[in-house]
């Protein structure tokens, strides 16, 4: 019986034998068995008088809460304390359904199973075969598996001044989880969570993602939070619906779930309906008849039974309710983000049609579900872009599934759409593909591939031209291996214009495509872009490039950050997922497939669009695919995916050999001037194989390129510009505006890396946090508030005992922001004071609340001797509900090594953290990276390394 309990502001810190783990955070605590008091109170506990039973692992996953008991053993009503202190009494509680709740619970588990003992109960729902002390004993052993059990504070009936307490472990997991999104609209919110807790079946959990909703509307909704069933989860920013929902995956519980819009609700007996529903048929997903309510007025819409999966995308109705099957929400990958708008629209007909395609969706005419349609719903808000979000998931599903689109867009937002087969014939017309090359052979060979597989096997009418441009890279072996091919070179590296001339000089076919060493081609390709030339009399330029679909083939580690985040956010479910995390953390180049054929359906599985090419879906869906009555159709003339018939590229002049970038651009402003229609070919678009770009290269060929268009088309960028639309494409680049980034030093690849955690010290999570990081061998650099530091000296001495370090986070959290420089320093060195007090050491590492900085403070630190730390790696380990799935992908988009990572201590979830840290301890093994402390760290690399992260701010 060794096992100490340590009270924290935190929660409870306990510690048995070397195994570690946490109570949740009571002011007052006490487990007894059989008349036996194995706990006592916390408050003015000293920690040698907590004693206890030994355990084999840590109890993690403990519900506490407490009830009101007569001293008969009788159990009342509950209510709800007004205050933590047990010297206040409690009010009556009322309104909801918990205290019948915990009367149902009792009855349903049986007298045989509740053990009273003076003013205190102990709750089991397993088989107890041994007495009360034995069970205790043994708790843990019984592995709690739930982690979403009762956590509510209660005081005892007969003794109104006693706290007490029930210690219930549900062994029973939820049969269905409710997962709610929610931005904002909290009113709304109270409905539906509300609707859900008053269900006649009560074997489910409510999983409310907050998607970055203000405090103030947090605060509103605290009510709701005192139900043990609901758990709520923060993100960091506006997310969206399918971000959302996936985050909400991640803590389900139950077999089934229902998506609740939190804007709508449910029947009272809508759950029981689904756990009979569903225990009679083995569905996949299950969805029936809406109530729909228009200014109060409410109308049953009936629902669909779908014969084929693209059903869910052409008819009117609406999908409700939404009910799904768990293990088949994952096994699908979650709810879809690979579109522009990252799944924020048009999320529940895609999950339902991509279900539909494999397992069988059950339907059920009656109504249990209310749908709320108002002015404020996030699609009649943004009319145009909703239907822009359609309509491009609705090509990338038909192009799929290779099938054609017809739609119409009637009022603001209203798509229609008819899905049909596609037909197929034969080129007429005999073709050259163009394709300059200057950078990845293994690219290349790639997309040669699917051409092989476009072509098929006469290449009768097809010519491809390898234009190599002067890269040093022996190609021979690709006219050995594909016999349509020819391999030209230039005479010095002249750029793409040049290459791209050069390859229609060394042609003599009717029409011309243009191509890119990364692209992968769909098999009709050539046929699709020719049907369009011949619709539009040849006067054309048809591009393929519609929507910016990206592939990733290979984990390059010098791709974009923000490419590496939006792959990962495809991969949460998915086996890859440990794989490529481990690649882009330690920055291996790792290929995501390899496949002999079908090479361009096996890319839907591995590719997303472009968001900042989103905007293009609002002028498609304005002006069709012809853009026949827009001026700005230059904008889309990409050469990566364009085609032409050669006379007619001769007679506009060819592409402009003097720029290096934009070429594409200033040959479809001459096109257009010269009457030449661009036409879209959105059921023929290539993937783009993801890789890393040349920024700065780019930037300064822009800049040429730019000047000389305006030189040559006055007023034509400007109007562009004005137009009022694609504003953040045209912005982005066009802008003459430049962006200051303070301290983006990339640091040299070394097996190094430095863990840092801020917001310490606490009592219970520093010290827990400690005994994990000895447990898998990693040093740290604490950087702690003087506040917290006070009555914390056990906590700090241990810090440098064990090999870690401390730096200071200033006196208290207080961002720089709301302190002037000469406040911030006297706090600064009030807190370097109090530990050397403490510790006996003088510290000089100092790390800004927030990471804000003005030059004012730096220059002051400076003088005073102090190192300035930012971080390179922020884990975003300190939201509410985060897991470490998401830890893990933010460690890996950002890679490890040789990086400062930044976690927090006493924030966020402890458990997500540990996952993450044995994820890293894992990847330092295998990589053999030593774990470092920053003042390691500094001798290994400059100062400016270890500034990046920091936000400067104008402050005196």
């Amino acid at each position: 019986m060794n096992i100490k309990i340590i009270p924290d502001q935190t929660g409870f810190r306990y510690s048995v034998n070397e195994v570690e783990g946490s109570l949740f955070s009571f002011d007052y605590f006490a487990i007894c068995t059989g008349g036996k008091q194995i706990f006592g109170t916390v408050e003015g506990a000293s920690a040698a008088e907590w004693v206890s039973v030994p355990i084999s692992e840590p109890i993690m996953h403990i519900g506490i809460t407490c009830l009101r008991v007569s001293t008969a053993g009788t159990l009342q009503s509950a209510v709800q304390p007004t205050a933590n202190s047990p010297d206040k009494k409690a009010e009556s509680y009322s309104g909801t359904s918990y205290p019948q709740y915990f009367l149902e619970l009792i009855e349903r588990i049986g007298p045989e199973k509740i053990f009273l003992s003076d003013n205190y109960i102990l709750i089991s729902e397993d088989d107890i075969n041994e007495s009360p002390e034995d069970w205790l004993h043994g708790l843990s052993w019984h592995k709690i598996k739930n982690d979403t059990a009762l956590r509510y504070e209660w005081q005892f009936h007969a003794i109104p001044d006693t706290f007490g307490i029930i210690i219930y472990c549900n062994y029973s997991l939820p049969e269905i989880s409710v997962i709610i999104p929610f931005h904002h609209n909290i009113c709304d919110l109270q409905r539906a969570v509300n609707s859900v807790l008053q269900q006649t079946f009560q074997s489910f959990e409510i999983i409310l993602v907050n998607d970055f909703s203000s405090d103030k509307d947090i605060f509103l909704i605290q009510e709701l939070l005192h139900s043990p069933k609901v758990k709520l989860i923060d993100n960091l920013s506006n997310l969206g619906q399918s971000i959302s929902l996936n985050i909400g995956l991640l803590h389900a519980k139950g077999k089934y779930v229902v998506q609740l819009d939190a804007d709508d609700w449910l029947t009272a007996d809508a759950l029981e309906f689904i756990e009979n529903l569903t225990k009679e048929q083995n569905y996949a997903a299950i969805s029936g008849n809406p109530y729909v309510v228009t200014n109060n007025n409410t109308q049953i819409w009936d629902g669909h039974a779908v014969e084929q999966s693209t059903d869910y995308f052409t008819y009117k109705g609406i999908n409700a309710p939404r009910i799904y099957k768990t293990t088949i929400l994952k096994e699908m990958g979650g709810w879809s983000v690979n579109d522009s708008y990252n799944g924020r629209y048009y999320e529940d007909r895609l999950m339902l049609s991509r279900i539909a395609e494999k397992h069988k969706i059950g339907y059920f005419d009656k109504s249990i579900y209310y749908v709320s349609v108002h002015s404020e719903s996030l699609s009649r808000k943004r009319p145009l872009e909703t239907a822009s979000a359609k309509l491009s998931i609705l090509v990338n599903e038909v192009n799929k599934r290779n099938l054609q689109l017809r739609h119409t867009l009637k009022g603001h937002n209203m798509l229609s759409a008819e899905i049909m087969s596609k037909t197929f014939g034969i080129n007429a017309y005999t073709w050259s593909i163009i394709i300059p090359f200057s950078r990845n052979a293994a690219h290349l060979h790639l997309s040669l591939k699917s051409w092989n597989e476009a072509i098929g096997d006469g290449h009768t009418n097809v010519r491809l031209i390898v234009v190599n441009d002067n890269i040093k890279i022996d190609l021979s072996f690709i006219e050995k291996q594909f016999h349509f091919v020819t391999v030209i070179k230039t005479e010095g590296n002249k750029g793409p214009a040049h290459a791209r001339n050069l390859g229609v000089e060394f042609s003599n076919s009717d029409y011309i495509y243009f191509s890119d060493e990364d692209h992968i081609v769909p098999p009709d390709i050539l046929y699709r872009h020719e049907e369009l030339h011949v619709e539009n009399n040849h006067k054309t330029i048809v591009i393929g490039n519609v929507w910016g679909r990206r592939v990733v083939y290979n984990l390059d580690p010098e791709i974009e950050t923000i490419t590496k985040h939006k792959l990962l956010k495809n991969f949460w479910f998915r086996k890859e997922f440990e794989s490529i995390t481990n690649a882009l953390a330690t920055g291996e180049d790792y290929k995501l497939f390899e496949t002999e054929n079908n090479i361009y359906r096996t890319c839907f599985d591995y590719s997303f669009s472009d968001q900042w090419q989103r905007e293009w879906g609002e002028v498609f869906s304005k002006h069709g695919f012809g853009l026949e009555e827009w001026e700005h159709s230059w904008l889309k003339c990409g050469t990566g995916s364009a085609s032409i018939l050669r006379e007619n590229f001769n007679s506009i002049g060819g592409f402009n050999e003097t720029l290096q970038s934009m070429e594409d651009w200033e040959f479809g402003i001459r096109a257009g001037l010269m009457n030449y229609k661009i036409v879209m070919a959105p059921f023929s678009e290539p993937f783009h194989i993801i890789h890393p770009k040349k920024a700065e290269e780019r930037k300064d060929h822009n800049k040429t390129a730019i000047a000389s268009i305006k030189s040559k088309f006055p007023g034509i960028i400007e109007r562009a510009v004005n137009s009022g639309m694609l504003e953040n494409i045209v912005g982005m680049i066009f802008s003459e505006e430049t962006h200051q980034v303070h301290h983006r030093v990339s640091p040299e690849k070394k097996n190094k890396v430095c863990l840092t955690f801020d917001d310490g010290p606490h009592e219970y999570s520093t010290n827990l946090l400690l005994d994990r990081l000895q447990h898998l061998n990693l040093k740290g650099t604490f950087f702690v508030q003087g506040d917290r530091s006070l009555f914390s000296k056990p906590v700090l001495d241990r810090i440098i005992n064990e090999g870690h370090e401390l730096g200071i986070h200033n006196w208290h959290h207080r961002s720089h922001e709301n302190s002037c420089s000469e406040e911030m320093i006297r706090d600064i060195n009030k807190t370097r004071a109090l530990l050397k007090q403490l510790t006996g050491k003088s510290i000089g590492l100092f790390r800004p609340p927030y990471g804000r900085i003005s030059n004012s403070l730096t220059q002051k630190l400076n003088d005073e001797g102090y190192k300035i730390i930012g971080w390179h790696n922020n884990s975003m380990d300190w939201a509410r509900g985060v897991t470490d799935i998401q830890i893990i992908s933010n460690l890996a988009a950002e890679g490890i090594m040789n990086k400062i990572l930044l976690f927090h201590d006493g924030t966020g979830e402890p458990e997500s953290q540990f996952k993450a840290l044995q994820w890293l301890e894992q990847l330092c093994t295998k990589n053999e990276l030593e774990s470092i402390t920053v003042s390691e760290y500094l001798k290994y690399n400059s100062i400016d390394q270890v500034l990046s992260g920091l936000k400067y701010i104008d402050r005196i």
